[in-house]
């Protein structure tokens, strides 16, 4: 596979772990804000709910077998770069589920950056056209582009797709749906989706 472009992470504003993430948004929620610094449009109260969120995905995800096979047969050292926010319904639930599969690898290293505060990178990875998050690229280790997924599991995706078509139901009724298409499915699909991302294209 021909390497894509090179991620510069000297260009990237502020790269973060995990738990650096988690602690800015605990600082952020103590001003009332979301990690984007605003209060308007109810952005800090979605963070809030989406705080509540990822905690209990982090208490109750687990990972599959397979999973766990498919992520030690890579020995080669990744960087997984994701793009979110935490007013982000969709990253609430996804990035403690991406956060546990890197950790079942050694060799992979997760680092979050704000969508807010990186445009460029946030444009190379568009969706439909739109700025849509959570993101996640796979680098190698020269920090070339892999493979890169998200917003969503493809089957919450078009549900979406759908859902801006013809929007049938208020937002807020769909969002519920589509929470309710996460809790149910339990991780299962994103993993499937990450295993097929390493095997075709690492």
């Amino acid at each position: 596979m021909i390497p894509s472009k090179k991620i510069d992470f000297a260009q990237l504003n502020n790269p973060m772990s995990y738990q650096e993430y988690m602690d800015l948004i605990h600082q952020k929620h103590s001003f009332n804000q979301s990690t984007s610094g605003k209060t308007e449009d109810g952005l800090f109260e979605y963070s809030k709910l989406n705080l509540k969120r990822t905690q209990r995905v982090e208490k109750l995800f687990s990972l599959l077998d397979e999973t766990k096979v498919a992520l030690l047969k890579n020995s080669s050292k990744r960087t997984w770069l994701v793009l979110t926010e935490s007013w982000c319904g969709d990253a609430s639930l996804s990035l403690p589920m991406i956060k546990k599969i890197a950790d079942s690898n050694p060799n992979i290293e997760l680092k979050i950056v704000l969508r807010d505060q990186n445009e460029d990178l946030m444009n190379d990875h568009l969706t439909d056209g739109s700025k849509s998050i959570p993101i996640l690229i796979a680098l190698d280790e020269n920090f070339y582009e892999l493979w890169h997924w998200g917003p969503r599991p493809e089957p919450a995706q078009q549900m979406s797709r759908d859902w801006k078509i013809n929007k049938s139901i208020p937002k807020s009724e769909f969002t519920e749906i589509l929470m309710k298409w996460y809790n149910q499915d339990k991780g299962i699909t994103i993993q499937k989706e990450i295993v097929s991302k390493i095997v075709n294209f690492e």
